[in-house]
């Protein structure tokens, strides 16, 4: 079983989309020297979208999702060449395709009824055909949705989303004054 989705059966969460580091692609293929160039096209074309994320933790830099990137792919490719910007986007695509299955499980195995989830765990042959290998699969998701409604794993997922939050505020104050002399920049720039 994949470790992102025991995890989010545990958190009670769905898997987030994939998304690609604009600074690693360039990196990764001799293109460093030209990430601010790049980040400004990337921004110009998807200052307002949801598929860019602004990622401050690693100084300066840009994610995208899938469909960034293919709205990015002549930018990219201009940095890269066409092989590679096709290879990550779809690289990308799969992955989402994997995720949103993966999300989908999640979703089928937390509206089970908890005595549908014991019949599968008792005998999950019956269940899969005969194959073993999916046998085994189906026994450990239906055994971590069955841990994740425990008491104990609510409790914890409360503390965890409490903790989140006040991380969450006492983090976004530096950020807000970042972003404030970013625009600030911009704005002198202009």
């Amino acid at each position: 079983m994949d470790v992102r989705l025991e995890q989010a059966i545990m958190n009670r969460q769905n898997i987030p989309s994939l998304r690609l580091s604009v600074r690693r692609i360039l990196s990764c293929n001799g293109m460093s020297l030209y990430e601010n160039p790049c980040f400004n096209r990337v921004l110009d074309r998807l200052h307002d979208s949801d598929s860019l994320m602004i990622d401050f933790f690693d100084g300066m830099d840009l994610t995208l999702d899938s469909d960034g990137l293919e709205q990015c792919r002549d930018i990219i490719k201009g940095y890269i060449g066409s092989d590679l910007t096709d290879g990550y986007i779809e690289y990308a695509k799969a992955e989402d395709g994997k995720i949103e299955a993966m999300n989908t499980q999640i979703k089928l195995l937390s509206e089970s009824p908890a005595s549908d989830l014991k019949k599968i765990i008792k005998e999950p042959e019956i269940y899969c055909r005969n194959d073993l290998d999916y046998a085994d699969t189906l026994f450990e998701l239906c055994k971590t949705e069955l841990q994740a409604r425990s008491v104990f794993n609510l409790v914890r997922n409360a503390f965890r989303r409490g903790v989140e939050r006040f991380l969450e505020i006492i983090w976004s104050i530096p950020f807000r004054v970042r972003i404030k002399r970013l625009k600030r920049q911009i704005e002198l720039e202009i």
